[in-house]
């Protein structure tokens, strides 16, 4: 494997210090050179004074950004920081935004290293790994549950990309690794969005890429803790149903009654469809190694 590969990964922080450390030591697993970039957002000095204990070392691979004085920034401004940060960081790699309550799970050995083989492969430009939910812990082991199988998620992206805005079947951000080329960074986060930024992003990214620079790998997981002060839970509180119908017209508005039909089809079937499969394909994790079985 090559250990010289680098990977710059950008994480937007609210308030969470204690999820955010779990995150960063999560991703001590990641076996390649890595730069971590927080881009703090909070309106109190939590993640400030949890940075500046645990990682004073400016000489470190952790790096602190406060929230800009004197702006009220969303939270989908503050992780377009990032894009305006990718050209000072054009000696890595690859990127990553990972959000500080998306923790890496580096179990699958098998999967981990025909992921590292597609990051050292030039053909790839985007590479898109499992989110997984914990269902069940016990003193011995730890069964996961995909939210997406990989093959459901390599079907749809051959089948109709624009199904995402009917359903997020990718995940937290934290799911996509990109190769640091101008194209990637050029497509950031729609300001406009709230429900759908991330689907979004991931239509943007997808139709950038050639299929056969994409590739969907089965490890590693990522493991979301859903923050209370993430954006999913909070719009959970208002009318979901009406914020994407709006925002819908927003990046699909060109949509006929035929298409709209044909997605919501595609969606309903694919749903079905990866319950048979999550079922069939849990992730049962042995405390006792590092490797997971897939039975």
């Amino acid at each position: 494997m090559n250990n010289d590969q680098r990977i710059c990964i950008y994480l937007p922080a609210f308030e969470d210090a204690i999820l955010l450390d779990a995150c960063i030591r999560s991703l001590d697993h990641l076996r390649k050179r890595k730069k971590l970039l927080i881009l703090d957002d909070s309106l109190t000095d939590n993640i400030y004074k949890y940075i500046s204990r645990i990682y004073p070392d400016e000489k470190c691979n952790v790096k602190y950004f406060e929230r800009r004085r004197g702006e009220t920034t969303t939270h989908i401004e503050n992780w377009n920081r990032v894009f305006e940060m990718l050209g000072s960081e054009s000696q890595y790699d690859w990127f990553q935004v990972r959000h500080h309550d998306d923790h890496l799970l580096m179990h699958n050995s098998t999967g981990v290293e025909k992921f590292y083989s597609a990051m050292e492969s030039d053909k790839y430009k985007l590479i898109i790994s499992p989110v997984v939910k914990m269902v069940l812990r016990t003193k011995h082991f730890k069964i996961y549950r995909y939210h997406t199988h990989p093959i459901l998620i390599k079907l749809l992206i051959l089948c109709n990309k624009r199904v995402l805005y009917y359903y997020n079947y990718i995940g937290p951000t934290g799911s996509l690794w990109l190769r640091n080329t101008l194209e990637n960074r050029r497509i950031s986060f729609n300001p406009k969005l709230t429900w759908l930024v991330d689907c979004d992003w991931y239509v943007s990214l997808l139709n950038a890429t050639n299929k056969e620079g994409i590739f969907i790998t089965h490890a590693p997981y990522t493991l979301s803790a859903e923050n209370k002060n993430s954006i999913t839970l909070s719009l959970k509180t208002q009318n979901i149903s009406a914020i994407t119908k709006k925002e819908r017209t927003i990046v699909i508005p060109c949509c006929g009654a035929k298409e709209k039909v044909l997605l919501i089809a595609i969606g309903l079937f694919a749903r079905v469809l990866n319950i048979f499969l999550v079922i069939l394909n849990p992730v049962v994790y042995s405390n006792n190694t590092d490797n997971s079985m897939h039975k």
